[in-house]
């Protein structure tokens, strides 16, 4: 089999150096604009010519013995050989990790702190329109240190990027340019300001949630509301307690939405700016004037979310 494929050894070094010297002349006449990127891929010819030489070796390796004649070499071809092939390919997986249209990732730790929730991907993939995020990282002059979350800011940014053509980011050094400080309003060394449009969104927090509630409130023209509604002893969004419900309130202000109270017993008119209405384990029942509005809610596409204690 080996003796076989060993006819086509000529044919394929003669492919590999043609292909390999039309890499190299579409580089000199300038046909592509280098890294893969335009008409020709120039690289892809490179790394394409230089496989075929090495192959033709790989099924002649009496070539080499011929050529050199050297004991050590005529023994030590096949090794040279096979590092040749090894160099060949971690070259080309090192071109390919390069390159910023392989978007390929895989998050190895062990919370998964780099992998972005379904939401997230959901909200970048359904942008409408550009926005830009500016980070502002330096060295404090005083302590000559970054902040201790900027990795983490180039990080995120940099997946985020990845997931929606129309997110980019810039990164900026503020004792630099102390102008785009003042532009953007920005106010802290290590914080990152959101932009579409007019709309400016600054976070002094590297957490995914903070990133995508500044896009959301950028890109979202009218606030989403949210109304617990109150007078039957529920859980209340601003009650601090072990009882209350502040948290989910925080959670939900930090997606865009805006948070507020509803009691029905004063009135029966639901503000048109609510998307959702929540009945938040109450202890004592409607009336049936309240049942009615709410079934009038709903009959009219209201949504309703009803949550009973255990």
């Amino acid at each position: 089999m080996r003796e076989r494929l060993a006819q086509f050894a000529p044919a394929v070094f003669w492919a590999g150096v043609i292909v390999l010297l039309l890499g190299v002349v579409l580089i000199a006449s300038n046909v592509t604009a280098g890294s893969g990127r335009g008409p020709v891929p120039t690289e892809y010819l490179l790394a394409g010519g230089g496989v075929l030489i090495v192959l033709s070796l790989l099924l002649r390796p009496d070539v080499l013995r011929r050529a050199f004649g050297i004991r050590t070499v005529r023994y030590g071809s096949n090794a040279l050989v096979y590092s040749a092939v090894f160099l060949v390919i971690l070259g080309l997986l090192n071109y390919v990790a390069g390159q910023s249209r392989f978007t390929w990732r895989q998050d190895f730790t062990a919370n998964k702190q780099y992998t972005l929730s379904t939401q997230t991907i959901q909200i970048l993939q359904d942008l409408k329109q550009p926005v830009k995020a500016t980070a502002f990282i330096g060295r404090d002059p005083s302590s000559g240190q970054e902040p201790f979350n900027a990795q983490e800011i180039r990080d995120r940014l940099k997946e985020y990027a990845l997931r929606s053509s129309n997110f980019t980011y810039t990164e900026v050094d503020p004792f630099q340019h102390p102008e785009l400080v003042q532009e953007l309003n920005a106010t802290f060394n290590g914080g990152v300001v959101f932009q579409a449009g007019s709309k400016k969104q600054e976070t002094t927090s590297s957490g995914e949630s903070d990133f995508t509630s500044a896009i959301l409130k950028v890109t979202t023209d009218q606030p989403r509301a949210v109304y617990f509604l109150t007078g039957h002893r529920e859980h209340d969004p601003n009650d601090t307690g072990d009882a209350g419900y502040s948290t989910l309130r925080q959670a939900l202000e930090r997606d865009n939405y805006v948070v507020g109270t509803q009691s029905l017993q004063i009135t029966t008119t639901i503000p048109v700016s609510a998307t959702t209405l929540v009945l938040a384990g109450p202890r004592s029942a409607l009336t049936d004037d309240e049942v009615k509005t709410l079934d009038d809610y709903l009959k009219r596409g209201g949504r309703l979310l009803l949550m009973v204690d255990p």
